[in-house]
C-alpha cells in the first residue's frame, strides 16, 4: 500500500466497523484530524480518547503496517495515527512504532527519526521510554560521528544544552548589505547573492548543518543518505536550470565548512564578504564573536 492509498483508507475509516459506537468514533477521528493544518502538540489532548479504543487502533494498525517504506508522503492522517499509537496502551501499536524507528535508523532516514522523536516527546507515554532512549542514543552517536562536537569546540560556540544547539549566520557579496532592496543600482541588484548557514543538533549521522544560497539562477541542495531524498551525500549545485551541474562529495562534512563555501564561490563565480551581515544565536547558545573570528581567519 502507498501512503496515498493509506490516506484514502483513512478517509473511509468508519466503513471498516460494524459496531455503531466504534463506527461513530472512527468517523469522529477522521473529522477531527481534517480540522488541523499541521501536527501540533496542542491538538493531542483532543485525540486521547481515540487512543483508548482497541478496535480503532487494531484497524489503523492493520492498514498502516501495509504501507511500503520509505513513506513518500507524511500526511496528517499518518502523523496523528502514529500519535494515538504512542498515546495508547496497545502493545502491538508500540511494537510497530519501534519497528518503524529501526527501519528509519537502518535507512539513515533523518526526517523519520526526527519525526518519531518529536512524536514520543509530545505524547510522553512511559511505554515508549526504551524507544526514546534508543533514538536519543542514536542522535548522541550522530553528534559525535558528524564531528559537530569538535566543530563547536574549534569555533568557540557553547550551548547550555547540546541537544538544543542551533545557530545561524549569513553573508553576502556586497559589504555590509543584507538585502537586495538596500542596493540602488539595478546591475548590483541583479548580481546580489546571499548565503546562509544553519547549524543544528544532528538529525542523522551526517546531517547537522544546512547551507542555503539565494541567487535566482542557481539552485543549491543538500543530499543526505536517505531513501526518500538521495542515495548520495554531498551538495548539488545547478546553474541556469541545468545548463551546468556540480556535485560536491565532501560538502556534508561540517569540519570542512569554510572549504565548502570557498568551493561554492569558485563554482558560481560569486565572492562573498566574510563579515556576517546577520546572525541568530538563541538563548543558551554563546560564541557569536568567536565564530566570526574563526570565519575571518584564513
Amino acid at each position: 500500500m502507498s501512503s496515498f492509498e493509506f490516506k484514502t483508507e483513512f478517509e473511509k475509516l468508519d466503513t471498516f466497523f460494524t459496531d455503531k459506537e466504534t463506527k461513530k468514533l472512527a468517523s469522529s477521528f477522521v473529522k477531527q484530524v481534517a480540522k488541523y493544518w499541521d501536527y501540533e502538540k496542542k491538538h493531542l489532548e483532543k485525540l486521547k480518547h481515540y487512543a483508548e479504543n482497541k478496535e480503532l487502533i487494531d484497524v489503523l494498525l492493520d492498514k498502516i503496517k501495509n504501507i511500503e517504506y520509505p513513506l513518500y508522503e507524511r500526511s496528517l492522517a499518518q502523523r496523528f495515527t502514529f500519535a494515538i499509537f504512542a498515546m495508547s496502551n496497545h502493545q502491538e501499536a508500540h511494537a510497530y512504532l519501534e519497528e518503524f524507528t529501526d527501519i528509519a535508523i537502518e535507512n539513515y532516514s533523518s526526517s523519520d527519526i526526527a519525526w518519531m522523536h518529536t512524536n514520543i516527546i509530545n505524547t510522553s507515554n512511559k511505554m515508549d521510554t526504551p524507544l526514546l532512549e534508543k533514538i536519543t542514543h542514536y542522535r548522541e552517536q550522530a553528534y559525535i560521528s558528524t564531528g559537530l562536537d569538535k566543530f563547536l569546540e574549534s569555533v568557540g560556540v557553547e550551548s547550555t544544552k547540546k541537544e538544543d544547539v542551533y545557530f545561524s549566520f549569513s553573508i553576502t557579496n556586497f559589504e555590509n548589505i543584507e538585502y537586495e532592496f538596500q542596493l540602488d543600482n539595478p546591475d548590483d541588484k541583479q548580481k546580489f547573492a546571499s548565503l546562509s548557514v544553519q547549524v543544528f543538533y544532528p538529525k542523522s549521522e551526517k546531517d547537522c548543518f544546512e547551507i542555503n544560497l539565494n541567487k535566482s539562477n542557481i539552485y543549491l541542495s543538500h543530499m543526505h543518505k536517505e531513501p526518500i531524498m538521495s542515495k548520495h551525500e554531498g551538495i548539488e549545485i545547478v546553474i541556469n536550470k541545468g545548463e551546468k551541474k556540480y556535485f560536491l562529495e565532501e560538502a556534508n562534512n561540517i569540519s570542512k565548512l569554510k572549504e565548502t563555501i570557498k568551493e561554492i564561490e569558485n563554482i558560481t563565480g560569486i565572492k562573498f564578504y566574510k563579515n556576517f551581515v546577520s546572525t541568530y544565536f538563541p538563548r543558551g547558545v554563546k560564541g557569536k564573536a568567536s565564530l566570526q573570528k574563526w570565519f575571518l581567519k584564513e
